[in-house]
């Protein structure tokens, strides 16, 4: 009885498979493991990998392919860059307030204009939000009056600056009673509705609200659980900043406004990346940096303060060229070890290279044209080292995130020999460029000898990393079949 059984629910589960094929637009790939149909009979699970488990998934997929083809890429023009790790920074319930005396202060005006913005990006992240919402079964954020959605996914921008004044001031005692506390408990409302509609597509990653503070705004109507948007009114009267009557100090505002404006984007990319980061495939990257791969990533050689001898110096804007190579080879990188964090729910590595990251890593030019720096072209030893520096960190860095990936499927880890600390902040830096070449003499030059030196070693170290992470996507162990799962193991 029990095989017939199980003959039929793997008859019923292949008949439902078939059926959200066919409601897709695209065959793509699913992410189950190869023990699923074994003899131990998983198919009678109640847990992990049985049949209810990747029935769900299914469901979660069509859902997940269906938005994905009716839903842009979110574009943050909030102004603002986002904090690592899906980490929402706390927000104070109020904002001190200010006796005027002089021009420090924030205006009626510049504080309504605020507002305004405000619930235009609100309403961009939570209209949004509930358009997704309708797919997976989750009901729309209700109670809401937003701005007006002038672009779809594009969240807009937001002050996170207020200069000062002395008159026409804000009134903060209305605005700490009715306004700050409100922006707070909003921002975290909509975060617990992002993270509700990545649960539902079946994404592990999720915001982490735990710090923000204030609580979730529940909609008062009849769907138990429905979220809420309250809008933010403007601020009343003007004020002259009096001790009986005080305003904002333009510091102030301006520090709440930071984080305002970096959680909101923060919640943008969040939501971005729930719906585009697809994972279920993830392609080898092609090498062509032209740099030896090791299990182990040596010492990076020196750059010593060099005294020209003659046509031996680096070219500073050949330097700047090869190191926006290196620095685009590690965007790239990035890239790749996120798609695989996200897919097993650890934290993002954020990316402030400002490069582009490809599927293809380019040439690394280490072989600098020699100068003798009489025409002021030669790579300057004190911004050379502080390139050195800043390179080195993000590689090491992605080797310890590496690391701690190939820990998950069981790959031996890559030995880091360079002697330099990784960031400990999930963040792959910005590389400042060389800004003016010298002349090389009285030790301020760079020998082209040790800037080749240096390059070759930094292509080592991302050939390195690239073949590391060519094992994880050999060791992830995922089959092909004819519809798609994405399952966060």
């Amino acid at each position: 009885m029990k095989t017939k059984l199980t003959a039929i629910m793997i008859v019923c589960l292949f008949v439902f498979a078939s059926s959200v094929q066919a409601q897709v637009a695209s065959k793509t790939s699913v992410g189950i493991t190869d023990n699923y149909f074994s003899g131990n009979s998983n198919v009678t699970t109640k847990g992990f990998g049985g049949l209810a488990d990747i029935t769900q998934k299914v469901a979660a997929r069509q859902a997940f392919n269906l938005l994905q083809n009716a839903t842009s890429a979110y574009t943050n023009s909030t102004g603002s860059t986002l904090y690592p790790s899906y980490k929402l920074v706390a927000m104070d319930e109020t904002v001190d307030t200010f006796v005027e005396t002089g021009t420090a202060s924030v205006t009626k005006a510049a504080f309504d204009a605020w507002i305004a913005q405000i619930n235009t990006a609100a309403g961009v992240l939570g209209e949004s939000i509930s358009e997704h919402n309708r797919y997976v079964g989750l009901p729309p954020i209700g109670n809401t009056s937003f701005g007006e959605r002038a672009s779809a996914y594009t969240v807009t921008a937001v002050t996170n600056a207020f200069y000062g004044a002395a008159s026409s001031l804000v009134t903060a005692s209305t605005a700490n009673t009715d306004i700050i506390p409100v922006i707070r408990n909003n921002v975290k409302t909509l975060a617990v509705a992002a993270n509700r509609l990545g649960k539902a597509l079946g994404q592990t990653p999720a915001l982490d609200v735990s710090a923000i503070g204030g609580y979730v705004n529940t909609y008062t109507g009849n769907t138990v659980g429905q979220l809420a948007y309250e809008t933010l009114v403007l601020s009343g009267a003007a004020t002259t900043g009096t001790v009986a009557d005080p305003t904002y100090k333009a510091a102030d505002l301006t520090a709440y406004a930071v984080i305002l404006g970096k959680n909101l984007a923060t919640i943008t990319q969040y939501l971005d990346d729930i719906l585009f980061y697809e994972t279920s495939s993830i392609g080898a990257l092609t090498d062509n940096s032209g740099g030896t791969g090791a299990t182990t990533v040596p010492a990076f050689p020196d750059i010593d303060a060099y005294t020209t001898a003659g046509t031996d110096l680096t070219a500073f804007a050949e330097f700047n060229t090869s190191v926006g190579v290196v620095q685009t080879g590690i965007s790239s990188l990035t890239l790749q070890i996120n798609k695989y964090n996200f897919k097993n729910g650890k934290s993002k590595v954020l990316d402030e290279t400002g490069k582009t990251p490809s599927t293809t890593i380019a040439v690394i030019d280490d072989s600098m044209t020699a100068v003798d720096g009489s025409a002021n072209n030669a790579l300057k030893y004190a911004e050379a080292t502080i390139i050195k520096t800043a390179v080195e960190e993000n590689l090491t860095s992605l080797v310890k995130q590496v690391n701690i990936l190939g820990d998950v499927y069981g790959i031996a880890r890559m030995t880091d020999n360079t002697g330099v600390s990784p960031s400990d902040t999930f963040t792959i830096d910005e590389v400042s460029a060389a800004t003016t070449g010298g002349d090389g003499t009285l030790a301020t030059g760079v020998s082209k000898t040790q800037a080749d030196a240096w390059l070759d070693s930094c292509s080592d170290a991302i050939a390195s990393i690239n073949d590391h992470l060519d094992k994880i996507t050999t060791a992830s162990g995922y089959l092909n079949v004819p519809f798609n799962l994405t399952a966060k193991y």
